[in-house]
């Protein structure tokens, strides 16, 4: 699938979910085997997940484009330390698509960390981290990703 990310020799390592979990390398300093295993079987499944979304978005975004459809701002409603984002943002560039990414968060941690990974991965030019509730986003957008903003609504 021409949409499918390449973890292992495409992605950049500040994309890849595994390399940027903070609390992993606590469990392995601490050598708490069970804690760290728990972990890497999460994040497995996280990729999984990007896999499928980045999929079900490239879709929406390659119809919209065949329609006529502007879709040039993307936002990520409660998207956290940006692994969706940072995927498909990444993705979008190595395919010559001229998308926008903003990521709309409310933990400052997980800004602050997206920020970095962003910057690191060459991104920071094409997503933006705001800091805010999703319900004073105001700004106008063509698709909108919301997999983890129900929580206050």
């Amino acid at each position: 699938d021409r949409w499918l990310p390449d973890w292992k020799s495409s992605l950049p390592r500040p994309c890849v979910p595994e390399f940027n979990c903070f609390p992993l390398r606590g469990y392995f300093d601490r050598r708490d085997w069970p804690l760290l295993q728990r972990e890497l079987s999460k994040l497995r499944e996280k990729r999984h997940q990007v896999e499928y979304l980045v999929g079900l978005i490239a879709a929406k975004l390659d119809a919209r484009a065949a329609a006529g459809l502007p879709s040039r701002e993307v936002v990520d409603f409660g998207g956290g330390r940006g692994d969706l984002a940072l995927a498909l943002g990444w993705l979008l560039r190595e395919r010559g698509r001229g998308e926008h990414l903003t990521v709309v968060e409310l933990r400052r941690e997980y800004i602050d960390q997206g920020r970095r990974r962003a910057e690191e991965a060459g991104l920071a030019d094409v997503i933006h981290f705001e800091e805010m509730d999703l319900r004073h986003y105001d700004r106008p957008f063509d698709v909108a990703i919301a997999c983890h903003a129900c929580g206050g609504l």
